[in-house]
């Protein structure tokens, strides 16, 4: 907790947005001098915000080590992952068509996602542009992007079921790998692990890319084997019946009576799509709040300490 520090300020947009901004990725022989697991406080990070932004300036595309690490980290959200290229207005058209391409290639080497990820290309921040070719265009992607953020607590619930629904499955799924390895001795268990697995795919028709990473599972059977309970299909049955009579119902409900929660003033105020609604809403639903991580991966760091930066609203 020493490289991490909380920022209180006086500002309406922190009333639904926290803002954590991560250290840019390190040069050279310093990627080993932070003093702490990089990755492993993305993922942590990663798993439990609502937005990443991955912010990229047009003459540094360069995709380091430490920075594949990082993004590696948070593959398992590239759902939430949105990239910035910056500075684009220090480039031609034709040179940005050119960075536009190189960065989607480069992205495509890491995350293995079938989608394109979404790009929003401009210069964000408060100064003058240098090429105003592109003025219009900049300025579209800027509002697309302030409405992606300003829509965040709006799907705050859809994300808290969706944590709701993956955990759900995920402890099937530990039930359904655990009930075949009962088959198998602990120790042929943990030599079989494969064969294991692929008997859950077929018996159950799991998904691969559902199964928890077998460095787990082995040691979970070399630990945990003993506490293990055989697979009770009534409660994997209820499980299914919860989800589907009481979550579903609540998030409908929600979804009903808390549609027009949005991030206002500051910035968002020239993007606000209902002014009026927002404040009303805004008044009667305390507590409704998104998180927004902000890794700069392009931004490298010859100087500091390599710390975890938080924006958070103040109580006074």
């Amino acid at each position: 907790l020493d490289k991490f520090s909380v920022s209180k300020l006086n500002n309406p947009v922190l009333d639904r947005l926290t803002l954590i901004d991560t250290p840019g990725i390190l040069a050279g022989s310093k990627q080993l001098s932070r003093g702490y697991d990089f990755a492993k406080i993305m993922s942590w990070f990663a798993n439990r915000v609502d937005r990443i932004v991955m912010i990229f300036d047009v003459y540094k595309l360069d995709i380091s080590d430490e920075m594949k690490l990082g993004i590696i980290s948070v593959s398992a959200n590239d759902h939430k992952i949105n990239i910035l290229l910056n500075k684009a207005d220090l480039v031609t058209i034709q040179e940005l068509m050119k960075v536009y391409g190189a960065l989607l290639w480069s992205l495509s080497r890491v995350l293995t996602r079938p989608e394109v990820v979404k790009v929003f290309v401009g210069s964000f921040w408060d100064q003058p542009l240098k090429n105003d070719d592109q003025k219009e265009f900049f300025e579209f992607e800027k509002r697309d992007l302030f409405i992606d953020l300003q829509s965040l607590p709006r799907g705050f619930f859809i994300r808290i079921f969706n944590d709701v629904v993956k955990r759900a499955r995920q402890v099937k799924i530990h039930a359904f790998i655990m009930s075949v390895a009962r088959e198998y001795k602990q120790k042929a268990a943990v030599n079989k692990i494969e064969e294991i697995l692929k008997k859950v795919v077929d018996k159950y028709h799991v998904l691969p890319q559902d199964i928890p990473k077998r460095a787990l599972l082995i040691d979970f059977f070399n630990k945990q084997w003993k506490k293990c309970p055989s697979l009770n299909l009534n409660a994997m049955k209820q499980i299914d019946d919860d989800i589907k009579k009481e979550m579903l119902p609540l998030m409908h409900k929600w979804q009903s009576t808390q549609s027009k929660i949005e991030v206002t003033g500051g910035a968002f105020k020239s993007y606000a799509t209902n002014p009026s609604d927002s404040q009303k809403e805004d008044s009667q639903s305390i507590g409704m709040e998104s998180i927004v991580i902000v890794p700069s991966p392009s931004e490298v760091m010859e100087t500091g300490d390599g710390s975890v930066s938080v924006a958070s609203k103040t109580e006074n």
